[in-house]
């Protein structure tokens, strides 16, 4: 079997990806290991980073805000609230997003290989790609003109060869890992009161006071709002033995739903290329559920009748490999908005670095800032394109890129190249970036 572009992984920016490339005419063929489509963001966590904190400007459109549209219009997401920290958030039903993720893929003619594990990429003599995969049915090969890899931790990339950095460069410690659990019967009045009484206690970063007044007093005509909460509260609880494993309350608020969306749970060095650490880290991220789910019924104002709907159905990694490309985006760029003449999507998100050697965050502020297109080409590959975490960024700026809108914008582009490269019969790194520019553009990308 041949296919013009295989994308190999099934998240959300995969899920982009392969629509992007077969609306564009490309022969698309997605294979996902899990029986589901949407990777992380079916765990339950809000969609942040659509807008610029300070601007207020929409810096990502296309193929993601389509997808919210379109669960809004099924009553599946609540309204894009501003934020001053994130820029804007949205909370998604879980199930819906599945299905329309799905709905998307079919309607584009995407081709779709669930249950699927990828055990080795390799390039032929030809120049095309051959994909090994098993399942139930086969252990067999697909071959392709061009790979897109959507991978947790490259692994398209790392099997065809690609060089690549685990975590930061300096010691290789990736940012922590979280267990997204979903908290119900949430007084969300009671809640706001505390809040708004006490404005210090609802986030970890020093908002101009005027902002934080104006934010906490709009909280009771929003649907979904974003917590860093209770630092007081919680230096309280862990003084009297509550095993809490951060300095704040970090998650969201789905006020319609009365629940809270938390990772507060924290777990370091996830590496999923080491099995025994990786499920390790499973169990790890689940039994703290314990101290957090006491920390809410003993400590906190409107969490005292608070109980567990669920939890995500994997460890939420922030962080994993770097591919070394072409080009190496650095918080740098990020925070001087530098200009690249091979843009291909923008962001505005905050530097949210969940830092690896303290209980706390890191975050930096950048204005809106570009991505370009060769930080997504592995050096030393052909035809094989990133979309994903495991572009080639430093952590800082990986920090900042990694959130489902943003990673779905790159996800577009690297589907679109593709099928452009494919119909001009050229390589990826060929391709005339104008015309990717410009097909972008007119398919409701920001660049």
């Amino acid at each position: 079997m041949k296919k013009d572009v295989i994308v190999i992984g099934g998240g959300t920016t995969g899920c982009c990806a392969a629509v992007a490339a077969a609306r564009t005419g490309a022969k698309t063929i997605l294979i996902e290991s899990n029986g589901f489509v949407g990777g992380n963001a079916v765990n339950g966590i809000p969609w942040l980073g659509f807008h610029h904190p300070h601007t207020g400007n929409q810096v990502v459109t296309g193929i993601p805000f389509e997808i919210i549209t379109r669960l809004q219009r099924i009553d599946a997401a609540t309204r894009i609230e501003m934020d001053p920290i994130c820029g804007s958030v949205v909370a998604v039903n879980s199930t819906f997003l599945k299905i329309v993720l799905f709905e998307m893929l079919k309607e584009a003619g995407v081709e779709i290989m669930l249950h699927t594990v990828v055990s080795s990429v390799v390039r032929k003599d030809s120049g095309d790609w051959s994909v090994f995969f098993s399942n139930a049915q086969e252990n067999s090969s697909i071959d392709g003109d061009y790979v897109i890899d959507s991978t947790d931790c490259a692994f398209a990339a790392i099997s065809a060869g690609a060089d690549y950095i685990f975590g930061r460069d300096k010691d290789n410690k990736p940012q922590v890992s979280s267990c997204v659990v979903r908290f119900g019967n949430i007084d969300i009045d009671r809640l706001i009161d505390y809040f708004q009484l006490n404005p210090t206690q609802m986030r970890p970063f020093r908002v101009p006071e005027t902002v934080m007044m104006n934010y906490l007093g709009n909280l009771r005509n929003v649907e979904t709002f974003i917590i860093g909460a209770f630092p007081d509260l919680i230096r309280k609880a862990k003084a009297e033995g509550v095993d809490y494993p951060r300095d704040r309350l970090i998650g969201a608020v789905n006020v319609k739903e009365k629940e809270m969306i938390l990772v507060a749970s924290r777990i370091e060095n996830v590496n999923p290329r080491n099995n025994s650490i990786y499920s390790v880290a499973e169990m790890s991220g689940l039994f703290q559920t314990y101290g957090i789910l006491k920390l809410l019924r003993e400590y906190l104002p409107g969490c005292e009748k608070a109980n567990v709907v669920a939890s995500g159905h994997s460890i939420g990694m922030r962080e994993t490999n770097h591919i070394e490309g072409d080009y190496l985006l650095t918080a740098d760029d990020l925070m001087c908005g530098k200009k690249f003449s091979d843009a291909i999507a923008r962001g505005g998100y905050h530097l949210d670095i969940h830092c690896p050697d303290n209980d706390g965050l890191e975050t930096h502020f950048p204005p809106e800032y570009q991505i370009p297109y060769s930080c997504l080409l592995p050096r030393k590959l052909e035809n094989m394109i990133l979309a994903g975490r495991c572009i080639s960024a430093t952590q800082e700026s990986q920090a900042s890129v990694r959130v489902i809108p943003i990673l779905g914008a790159i996800g577009q582009a690297a589907g679109t190249a593709c099928a452009l490269a494919k119909e001009k019969r050229c390589s990826l790194r060929d391709i005339d970036i104008r015309l990717l520019q410009d097909r972008l553009e007119s398919d409701g990308a920001t660049i």
